[in-house]
């Protein structure tokens, strides 16, 4: 189904909608506030990769609500 992905930067706010049956990349920087939210009625596939191992002393990590 379609999504909705929305990144703040800068503290600017921008949504892209992926239509459904698309297929969308993003390169999301560390500590970049972003969320994902399927906003159709069929089920979404989500992919992430991660270049950088996780460092729990030293999370890249924002805790913030973008999408409700």
């Amino acid at each position: 189904g379609p999504s909705l992905v929305r990144i703040e930067e800068d503290s600017q706010i921008q949504d892209i909608e992926i239509p459904s049956q698309k297929v969308y990349r993003f390169i999301i920087p560390a500590k970049i506030p972003h969320a994902i939210k399927n906003i159709g009625d069929q089920p979404n596939v989500l992919v992430v990769f991660n270049t950088v191992a996780h460092d729990p002393d030293k999370p890249a990590v924002v805790s913030k609500v973008l999408i409700d």
